[in-house]
């Protein structure tokens, strides 16, 4: 009986830590060539949302810079919150400061939910700055029975990984 209890805890332990990621689509311009060697990125998940959360956001920002770095990318980035002071004004003001070539943008769409599994879509935009142009856009779908920081490095391996795909970053 002890044994059955052990095994039960465990297989609900690693199935609580699943979490994976499939791509929808992605779509880029076909007149578009360049590689941004700079990019700015807002990550519009509220930091309050029960699955996501903090701890998501706050890997997904990390990882999303880091692994934009190992491309030969410069990023910078904010997060939207819900609750925030900051102006649209401050957010013009932190990208003009830091002056890049495109803008990423991702956003949480609706999500699915039922009471073992979280399932959400991310829609990704890239930005060109100079042309107010989309350069690219993908979906992204995350689901997992818990997502948290794992969940946010997941996601943000897997929207570079696309990027370097679709010939965005140059890749490793």
């Amino acid at each position: 009986m002890k044994k059955s209890i052990y095994l039960i805890a465990t297989v609900i332990f690693v199935l609580s830590a699943c979490m994976s990621t499939h791509w929808v689509a992605s779509n880029k311009a076909t007149d578009y060539t360049g590689q941004p060697q700079k990019i700015f990125f807002r990550i519009e998940v509220a930091q309050a949302d029960p699955f996501w959360g903090a701890q998501f956001v706050k890997a997904l920002e990390t990882e999303l810079a880091r692994s934009l770095q190992a491309q030969q990318v410069t990023a910078s980035y904010t997060a939207f919150n819900p609750v925030s002071l900051e102006t649209a004004e401050d957010v013009k003001k932190a990208i003009e400061a830091f002056a890049p070539d495109a803008i990423l943008t991702i956003t949480k769409t609706v999500p699915y939910n039922d009471e073992s599994l979280q399932v959400n879509n991310l829609d990704i935009k890239m930005i060109n700055i100079t042309q107010d142009k989309i350069l690219w856009r993908g979906s992204l779908n995350c689901s997992g029975l818990w997502v948290g920081s794992k969940g946010g490095t997941q996601c943000a391996k897997a929207i570079v990984n696309r990027l370097s795909k679709d010939g965005l970053v140059r890749g490793e």
